[in-house]
């Protein structure tokens, strides 16, 4: 559920004015204490007033930017038009921030120039891949552990149907295409989105229903054969008895002339 201050047009105004700062500053980036100083202007010289200037400042960089950021993303991710996706880049010792992409004339693209999205890119693709290591370890720990539970209960239908859900859950494949992703600018699609498509809400893209249903039933017998495949790997585990460095993440790296 969004926050309800997402809808709060005063706080919506001031949101698209701090991001046509970062806008103006894109290729450089702000960061949160440049952003609340070019919102309040210059400093006074006086020093009572100049605690009270730094005080709107911090409120400007901090809580402020936290609430204009959750604003901007749901706004962006729901279409709107000029509304924009906020994202930070690490620039040893600052944190600068900058919109990488914005809806316009109804679609999502991006904005961001070569360098600092390509500085973006190397940081989050290395802390998204030990992210997501780390995830997929948990949710397999997890996944297994409510296995060993279905199986210590007695037989029966809350037995069957929990069984039934884990087997869907580690059977499931996950489909990730960049040129896909593109579409919308988002996550991509998984096969139930596609099995979705084959009849789809929207009477245009009933067209596309042939097509589709073709790419879901051949992804389904490739799905079938990974199965079938992943069983006889299983098999091989079992009689070496460790696990196989091949067997996991990167082993299309693995030197192959080695045993």
């Amino acid at each position: 559920m969004s926050p309800s201050f997402i809808l709060d047009p005063v706080l919506q105004q001031y949101s698209l004015q701090v991001q046509d700062l970062l806008e103006q500053h894109n290729n450089a980036g702000l960061t949160r204490e440049e952003i609340g100083t070019l919102l309040e202007g210059p400093p006074p010289a006086d020093p009572q007033a100049l605690r009270g200037y730094q005080q709107r400042v911090d409120r400007h960089a901090n809580k402020q930017f936290d609430k204009v950021r959750k604003v901007c993303r749901a706004m962006f991710e729901g279409g709107f038009e000029g509304w924009g996706f906020i994202w930070h880049r690490h620039a040893k010792p600052d944190i600068r921030w900058h919109v990488v992409a914005k809806v316009a004339d109804g679609y999502r693209t991006p904005v961001l120039t070569v360098l600092p999205v390509g500085q973006i890119a190397q940081s989050e693709l290395k802390e998204f891949q030990t992210r997501k290591r780390s995830v997929t370890r948990i949710e397999l720990a997890h996944v297994k552990a409510l296995e060993n539970y279905a199986r210590g209960l007695p037989p029966g239908r809350d037995r069957k149907t929990l069984l039934r859900e884990i087997e869907e859950r580690l059977n499931a494949v996950e489909i990730r295409n960049l040129r896909l992703a593109a579409l919308n600018m988002d996550s991509g699609m998984s096969l139930e989105d596609f099995q979705q498509l084959t009849n789809p809400r929207d009477r245009r893209l009933r067209i596309f229903t042939k097509q589709t249903k073709l790419y879901v039933d051949l992804q389904k017998k490739a799905n079938k054969e990974l199965l079938e495949l992943i069983e006889m790997y299983g098999a091989f585990k079992r009689i070496i008895g460790r696990d196989v460095k091949e067997l996991g993440e990167g082993a299309g790296k693995l030197d192959k002339a080695k045993p």
